[in-house]
């Protein structure tokens, strides 16, 4: 695989392998040798938008900083630190739901407590895109995000919403929803769900 000199520099000497599953933006994303996390995408905007939110969202909360970026023959790669650590969506997580509800609580807590500056007292540091696979867990805990391409000063709903739709996506039921609502100590918002559940 050819890759641009300035990544091919960091990653000349060690082993890159797919990753496969657990995303599914249509970007290819690569393991090198749990050091660091190279992407490739055609969409350029979109990856320069993850890269710059990494730039600044990393010297806040626990999430992967960034080390290069490149743009050759109309792809850009995005190379990252690696962050330790395993998604929430794995089968051994989502078997144990009250596990899962107590790591996304923590989680969703921990991100929207963070203290930032901002316009609007009622916005707060969302994700953009809150789902169980840019969760990740050590010794059953929350340890930190990856992929916030989409981070920003924003209603809590645009997380709550997107929580609450990967919770029941990964688990195949709704039977678990409302013992997470009351755990968020939250009501559900069917216009804000229906307002930030989109796959446009």
């Amino acid at each position: 695989m050819k890759l641009p000199d300035k990544i091919e520099i960091l990653v000349k000497y060690l082993n890159i392998t797919e990753y496969v599953e657990y995303h599914a933006s249509g970007d290819r994303v690569f393991n090198v040798e749990n050091k660091y996390i190279l992407k490739i995408s055609k969409n350029c905007e979109k990856l320069l938008t993850e890269f710059e939110n990494d730039q600044w969202i990393s010297n806040l909360i626990s999430s992967p900083k960034p080390v290069e970026f490149s743009i050759e023959d109309n792809k850009d790669y995005y190379l990252r630190e690696y962050l330790k650590g395993e998604v929430l969506c794995l089968p051994k997580y989502l078997e144990n739901p009250s596990l899962v509800i107590d790591i996304l609580v923590e989680s969703i807590n921990y991100l929207h407590n963070i203290k930032v500056e901002k316009d609007n007292e009622l916005d707060v540091l969302t994700h953009g895109d809150f789902c169980l696979p840019n969760i990740l867990v050590k010794d059953n805990k929350f340890h930190g995000f990856i992929d916030l391409g989409d981070a920003s000063l924003n209603d809590p709903w645009v997380d709550y919403a997107w929580c609450i739709w990967s919770f029941q996506y990964n688990l195949k039921t709704d039977k678990y929803t409302q013992e997470l609502l009351d755990r968020l100590n939250i009501k559900f918002d069917l216009e804000k769900y229906n307002k930030y559940i989109r796959f446009d």
